[in-house]
C-alpha cells in the first residue's frame, strides 16, 4: 500500500518571473531592479486594495 499523495502546489508566477529576471543576460543593477519589482508591485497592491477596494454592504 502507499501512503497519501501530497497535492502539487500551482505554479506561481512571481517565481517564475524572478527565475527568467535572474537568467537574462542583463546587467545585475538591471536584474535587482526587476526581482524588486516583481516582489515589491503585488504588495503594494494588496494595500491598495485595502483601503481603496470595494466595502462590504455596512
Amino acid at each position: 500500500m502507499t501512503g497519501p499523495v501530497a497535492p502539487i502546489p500551482p505554479p506561481r508566477p512571481d517565481v517564475w518571473a524572478i527565475n527568467s529576471v535572474i537568467g537574462s543576460g542583463s546587467t545585475t543593477g538591471a536584474k535587482l531592479i526587476w526581482v524588486l519589482l516583481v516582489l515589491v508591485l503585488p504588495i503594494v497592491g494588496f494595500i491598495i486594495w485595502l483601503m481603496a477596494g470595494p466595502r462590504g454592504a455596512r
